[in-house]
C-alpha cells in the first residue's frame, strides 16, 4: 500500500513538473516578452505553483533558471524586470510559499541544502551569492545592487535585512537621489538575529553573532568570534 502511494505521488509530481516547464517557457514570453530557459537535474518537487511575472511597465528580458537535484518548491515567485538574468538553485535546497526572486540583469546563486522560508525576498541587480546550508528565515530581505556574498552555514533570522546600497542626500527627493553601492560580505557560520539590518560595505568575519534589531555599518572592522549589537552596532563581547 505504501509503495503504491509513493508511486502515485511520484507520477503526480512528474506530471506537474512537465506542465510547469511548458508554462515557464511559453506564458512569460507571451504575456511579458520574457524569455525563460529552464535546466533541471532530475525532477524538482512542486508543492505549489511557482509563478514567473514581470513588474508593471517592464517588458522583455531573459532568465536562465538552473535547478539542482531534489529541489523543493512551494508557491514561489520569479520577477524578471528586464536585462539578462540568471538564477541557480543548489541540490536539495527548498523554497517555501511566498518566496520572491526579483532580478534585473543580475544573478542569484544559492548553494546546496539551503532553506528559504515563507516571505523571504531576494532582489538582484548585481551578483547575489548564498552559500551551502544557509537559512533565510521568514520575511528576510536581501537587496543586491552590486555584490552580496553569504558564506556557508549563515543564518538570517526573521525580518532581517541586507542592503548593499543607499540613496545619497542631495537636493533631489530621497527616493529619486542616486544610489551608492558597496559590496557586503558575510563569512561562514554567522548568525544575524531577528530584525537586524546589514548596511552597505559591511564585512562580517566567521563565527559572528549579530544581536536582534541591530544596525551594522561599515564604520569599523568586525573581528571573528564576537557578539555585536546596538544602533549603530558595537562589539558587545567575545564569544
Amino acid at each position: 500500500m505504501i509503495s503504491r502511494v509513493r508511486t502515485l505521488l511520484a507520477q503526480r509530481f512528474a506530471v506537474k513538473w512537465r506542465l510547469w516547464q511548458w508554462y515557464a517557457t511559453l506564458v512569460p514570453r507571451v504575456l511579458y516578452g520574457v524569455r525563460v530557459r529552464v535546466e533541471a537535474q532530475g525532477r524538482p518537487q512542486l508543492h505549489g505553483w511557482p509563478r514567473i511575472v514581470a513588474p508593471a511597465r517592464s517588458h522583455g528580458g531573459s532568465l536562465e533558471l538552473s535547478i539542482g537535484r531534489d529541489v523543493w518548491f512551494g508557491s514561489s515567485r520569479f520577477v524578471v524586470a528586464g536585462g539578462t538574468s540568471s538564477i541557480t538553485l543548489g541540490d536539495q535546497s527548498d523554497f517555501a510559499d511566498g518566496v520572491t526572486f526579483w532580478v534585473s540583469g543580475g544573478s542569484v546563486t544559492i548553494g546546496d541544502r539551503a532553506h528559504v522560508r515563507e516571505g523571504a525576498a531576494m532582489r538582484a541587480y548585481g551578483e547575489l551569492t548564498i552559500g551551502r546550508r544557509a537559512v533565510l528565515s521568514y520575511f528576510c530581505v536581501l537587496h543586491c545592487g552590486h555584490r552580496v556574498t553569504l558564506g556557508d552555514d549563515v543564518v538570517f533570522a526573521e525580518r532581517s535585512t541586507i542592503a548593499d546600497g543607499d540613496h545619497t542626500a542631495d537636493d533631489e527627493a530621497i527616493c529619486r537621489a542616486p544610489v551608492r553601492s558597496e559590496a557586503v560580505e558575510i563569512d561562514d557560520n554567522v548568525l544575524v538575529s531577528a530584525g537586524a539590518v546589514i548596511a552597505r560595505g559591511v564585512r562580517l568575519a566567521s563565527k559572528t553573532i549579530v544581536a536582534a534589531n541591530s544596525v551594522v555599518t561599515a564604520k569599523q572592522e568586525w573581528p571573528s568570534g564576537v557578539l555585536i549589537g546596538g544602533v549603530p552596532a558595537v562589539v558587545l563581547r567575545q564569544l
